[in-house]
């Protein structure tokens, strides 16, 4: 039952995401074939600033339109009169919240490949072959440095880009579900509970800093220095590491949430 769910999911998005990916496509495509005609004229440069402002326009909406569908998804599925349906489905809550931020992750990782495969699009040719150059340059020089750590550095970095996809979209559902508890303006809520935690996520940052700062000279930054610089691989690691272990916390935090106004305070509309 989870997989033809989650197969549902995706079939909704598709029909309200590929058609502005494919339009983004085109556009790239049109601004590629435009620059086959480069000229010095006032003719040529309204036209290919059109076509880029069009491109540019289409990137933006793209990630606006993925990132709204998804809030709706979710929040018309779970919150609204269509809730009655979903939770007849042989399919727990847990799962519920699972297969829709798998979902959502996967639609907006995949927004996100679109966008840097129009970059191609667009710069198809000799723009596009120097880009392939200093790439692979790059990745050279970094495989020769790092040696054994290149390749955990790249799988490190995907976990932590993976997890802080689901991290941003299931703090979302989390703001969903606590403003869905209230009787009224439950989307104004929902907002409202995303700045208040924004906002004490400043607060906090701001008094780490501050009591950082004051006890600069009880903290042995020299000691922390000399191991970062005998040990500048391993340093790296435990960088990514607390990161995803910071991150994957967040993840667990923002699905209690959820899943405890799912299964003890629903109160759909």
């Amino acid at each position: 039952m989870c997989n033809k769910l989650y197969k549902h999911e995706m079939l909704s998005y598709l029909r309200k995401w590929l058609p502005i990916e494919i339009i983004i496509l085109c556009v790239a495509l049109l601004g590629r074939f435009v620059q086959f005609f480069e000229a010095d004229t006032n003719a040529y440069n309204v036209i290919f600033g059109s076509t880029m402002f069009f491109y540019g326009t289409a990137i933006v909406v793209s990630f606006v339109l993925t990132f709204v569908v998804c809030i709706k998804r979710f929040h018309n599925n779970l919150f609204t009169g269509e809730g009655y349906l979903t939770f007849t489905l042989p399919v727990t809550p847990a799962q519920h919240i699972l297969i829709k931020a798998c979902a959502a992750v996967t639609v907006t990782i995949s927004t996100l490949i679109i966008a840097v495969l129009s970059v191609f699009v667009l710069t198809a040719g000799e723009v596009a072959a120097e880009i392939f150059k200093a790439a692979a340059y790059i990745l050279k020089e970094f495989f020769e440095v790092c040696n054994a750590h290149a390749i955990l550095y790249i799988a490190e970095f995907l976990i932590l880009l993976i997890l802080s996809v689901f991290s941003g979209m299931l703090l979302i559902y989390a703001c969903i579900a606590l403003g869905q508890t209230f009787n009224r303006s439950r989307v104004g809520w929902a907002v409202a509970i995303y700045f208040i935690y924004y906002f004490i996520g400043r607060i906090i940052t701001t008094i780490l800093t501050t009591v950082l700062s004051l006890s600069y000279d009880s903290i042995p930054f020299e000691k922390i220095g000399r191991f970062i610089e005998q040990n500048p691989f391993g340093s790296v690691h435990i960088f990514f590491g607390a990161s995803i272990i910071f991150t994957f916390i967040g993840c667990a935090l923002f699905y209690l949430i959820t899943h405890f106004v799912i299964k003890k305070k629903l109160n759909l509309e």
